[in-house]
């Protein structure tokens, strides 16, 4: 199927994140009346990138935008953003699966940038997944949004590979970027051009499929011990910045660990040794565990204070069993159903 973009004048950007703001800000250049509506979470989540809310970021540019708890809502749109053949929307991590009388208002399309190697990592937490994962992989996509959730159709698509010094989560979110801005100006020159998008049916793609939910750090970044050295530095790297750290615990209050790692060890460390801090400096601590041991440069509280100054090596982390299991158990409730 072939897509062209000849009669677009109004884009509505739906989602957050740095990618949807630097789209808004390419789209008003070329010409576009742009509107962006935010869910809560997004409008106050700090951007990875750019270091402040969403919201304050487009109230420095000066871009139209509003929050609603839920799009879905009847005749929620009516007043806010025009329908019809002229208007489409252009969405980036939406926190809404979309109703039938949403899809109909954008008569130009609903169409989602997928920042992620598809099909794979569907669901959440694409670079905690990966990096979990020792997965470098990356790519983005241009999708359409159907009532068939993650199925429409992908008018364009590009993939590559991260280098080899991505380490954390804001490493992903650096990385993807790069990529994610070259793609949004070229969509934006061939949008604006009229240039003509053929698409392939999703289906071509479905059998490699994998879907990983979403996660949050609180509840369920919690350390488990039994683990070897190396799974453990892999788990400490996925939720470290811009995420709060993983987290355990140390004389019974939660600790979060950050800039975490793996030395390999040069003797044999039994498995009751894992959780002990054998060394401490001014600056780190080692953390025995089984195969290594763990280096870790910042250690903070619940309320991000820094703790590492109080530890003294003998003493161990350990995460109860129980709380490890409601992590397995947990899971997140993000926007609406």
């Amino acid at each position: 199927m072939k897509y062209t973009f000849k009669n677009i004048q109004n884009v509505t950007l739906i989602g957050g994140g740095d990618t949807l703001l630097y789209s808004a800000s390419k789209l008003i250049e070329a010409g576009f009346s742009v509107r962006v509506i935010l869910a809560p979470r997004h409008a106050t989540l700090s951007l990875p990138i750019n270091k402040v809310t969403l919201s304050k970021a487009l109230e420095e540019l000066e871009i139209d935008y509003v929050e609603l708890e839920d799009i879905n809502k009847p005749k929620i749109l009516t007043d806010i953003i025009p329908s019809g053949k002229s208007s489409m929307a252009l969405c980036f991590g939406p926190a809404w699966i979309f109703q039938e009388n949403i899809l109909d208002w954008f008569g130009g399309g609903m169409f989602n940038f997928n920042g992620i190697p598809i099909p794979r990592y569907l669901g959440g937490a694409h670079y905690t997944w990966q990096i979990l994962n020792e997965d470098r992989t990356a790519g983005i996509a241009l999708q359409e949004i159907t009532m068939e959730i993650d199925r429409g159709s992908i008018l364009r698509f590009k993939k590559y590979l991260l280098p080899s010094n991505v380490r954390i989560p804001q490493d992903y979110f650096e990385g993807n970027f790069h990529f994610a801005c070259k793609f949004i100006d070229q969509f934006v020159k061939d949008m604006k051009n009229n240039i003509e998008f053929h698409s392939f049916k999703y289906e071509a793609l479905d059998g490699r499929r994998l879907y990983f939910p979403r996660l949050l750090t609180i509840p369920q970044g919690l350390i488990n011990w039994f683990w070897s050295a190396k799974e453990i530095e892999l788990f400490c790297r996925a939720f470290d910045r811009p995420y709060f750290g993983a987290s355990t615990f140390l004389d019974g209050e939660k600790v979060h660990l950050k800039g975490v790692l793996l030395e390999k060890g040069d003797v044999y460390m039994h498995p009751f040794c894992s959780g002990l801090i054998v060394r401490v400096s001014k600056e780190n601590a080692w953390i025995a565990a089984q195969g290594g041991f763990l280096v870790v440069n910042e250690i903070y509280d619940s309320d991000g204070n820094d703790v590492i100054f109080k530890l003294k090596e003998g003493k161990r982390f350990f995460t109860p069993t129980k709380l490890l299991e409601e992590a397995l158990e947990f899971k997140p409730f993000i926007g609406s159903k």
